[in-house]
């Protein structure tokens, strides 16, 4: 999955997590806050948005199980 986390680190646009469908969102933020070099920070001040374009209308969610996976989403940290 690509993580977008450019709002931490302007440098690197986003990380890729090799994941599991057991991995929980908690276990997510963790990952990729040790991959963008932030080990100490608390994952908890962190969120997941999911970012899903479906003919030109833009859909967000956050904290949500994504059902049947589409086709195309972004997650932004």
């Amino acid at each position: 999955m690509k993580i977008y986390g450019e709002t931490i680190c302007p440098e690197v646009p986003y990380k890729t997590l090799l994941l599991s469908m057991n991995d929980t969102a908690a276990h997510i933020v963790r990952e990729t806050l040790d991959k963008y070099g932030m080990e100490t920070e608390d994952a908890y001040r962190y969120c997941l948005m999911q970012v899903k374009y479906t003919c030109c209308v833009l859909e967000t969610s956050t904290d949500r199980k994504i059902p049947n996976r589409p086709a195309r989403y972004s997650v932004f940290l």
